[in-house]
Parts: C-alpha cells; sequence; structure tokens
C-alpha cells in the first residue's frame, strides 16, 4: 500500500465516478488547494482506492485555530471499505504531519456512522455538532436541529510545519 502527496495537482477521485457529486467535489478540491490545502492519495497496485483532504483551520471551519488542520474529507473506493484503509490512512497523514502539540478536527456527516467510527478507533473525540451555511458552506458550531454534521478531534502535538503541507509523502509496505 502506498499513500503519496500531490501538491498542486487537479483533483482526481475514483476514475469510475463521473456523476454530479464528483464535479463538484472537483472544484472544491482544485479551490481548496490554492488556500493551502493538500490531498494524500492511497494507491494500491496503482489504482486510487483512497483520499483524504487536509485543509488549514480557520475561514471554512470557524471552530478551528489557522494552525489546527481539519481532514475534509477522506474517502476509501466502495470495493475498498472494511478492511481498514480509513483508519491507515488518517493515521499516516497525522503520523507524517504532526509531532507533539496541536489539534486536527474532522467533519462527519451524521448519515456516516462508519466514518464515525473510524475516527474514534484512529483516537479521535466527538466534539460538538456543526452546521454548514452561506455561499461557502462555512462550518459553525451548533445543537440546532438542523445540525447534521459531528465535528470531531484529536490533540496531536506541534505541527511539524507551518500550515498543512508536509516535507514528504509516505509509503505503506
Amino acid at each position: 500500500m502506498t499513500i503519496i502527496f500531490l501538491n498542486r495537482t487537479p483533483f482526481r477521485l475514483f476514475h469510475e465516478v463521473l456523476d454530479d457529486r464528483y464535479q463538484k467535489m472537483r472544484f472544491r478540491f482544485t479551490a481548496a488547494s490554492l488556500r493551502g490545502s493538500v490531498i494524500y492519495y492511497m494507491l494500491k497496485g496503482g489504482k486510487t482506492v483512497g483520499y483524504c483532504l487536509l485543509e488549514p483551520g480557520g475561514w471554512r471551519y470557524t471552530f478551528a485555530e489557522k494552525s489546527d488542520v481539519v481532514i475534509a474529507p477522506y474517502v476509501i473506493a466502495p470495493g475498498e471499505r472494511g478492511k481498514g484503509l480509513g483508519r491507515l490512512l488518517i493515521d499516516t497523514v497525522i503520523s507524517e504531519l504532526y509531532s507533539g502539540g496541536g489539534r486536527v478536527w474532522a467533519v462527519v456527516g451524521e448519515d456516516n456512522p462508519a466514518s464515525m467510527k473510524t475516527l474514534e478507533r484512529a483516537g479521535f473525540t466527538r466534539y460538538s455538532k456543526a452546521r454548514k451555511e452561506g455561499i461557502f458552506n462555512k462550518f459553525f458550531l451548533s445543537e440546532e436541529p438542523q445540525a447534521r454534521y459531528f465535528v470531531y478531534f484529536k490533540d496531536k502535538g506541534k505541527a511539524k510545519t507551518d500550515s498543512c503541507s508536509p516535507a514528504r509523502g509516505a509509503v505503506m509496505g
């Protein structure tokens, strides 16, 4: 299994997915890369089986400090789910970025219990509910009934870098 970092490249998901949601994610991820976000891809036999987008805290994530990072989102290909790859991807990306203090956040839709379970197994703690609003879909903490997302966090120590940009990719055997 290989996890690689691709900087300033067009977003690529799983090539067989070409629906409307894919096009929206492609646009959002391309725009996020211009704000300093990075995308890690998980490859298996040369095929993309997962990815993890890391965004800097602040701006879109009103609850996160600018020095924090937000996993927003991570995805494993449908045929590869249930094999522990989500946790492997999250653990590897975090270990590449952090050693010491700091906080990593994750936002998960309330309709995604598998992702919640993966985050909890990776040491994340549920923090609050959140809602999206506005043209830029900013996230705000909220316990209102329309809040349809859960916010998780993990304290990981001091970041190795000042932004989400990693020094190198990670290779898992």
